[in-house]
């Protein structure tokens, strides 16, 4: 069996984005510069064909690179 999605609108990945931002901040109990972060991956141009997995999965990536950068700072 083979399922088809539609390729995602800017506003659909923007809310994701947003869903899943808010659920790691109330998680993990820490505030992230969220429009940063959709405005990152909002222009990622494969965001559009792979939808919302490929979505949480460069948010996740981008945290952990925030982190890393914030440890190295400090």
């Amino acid at each position: 069996e083979v399922v088809f999605f539609n390729n995602l609108d800017a506003n659909s990945v923007k809310v994701i984005s947003d869903n899943y931002l808010k659920e790691y901040e109330k998680k993990y109990n820490f505030e992230l510069d969220k429009e940063s972060i959709i405005s990152e991956i909002a222009n990622k141009d494969d965001v559009k064909l792979y939808g919302a997995r490929f979505v949480k999965r460069e948010i996740k990536k981008n945290i952990i690179k925030r982190l890393e950068n914030k440890v190295q700072v400090s």
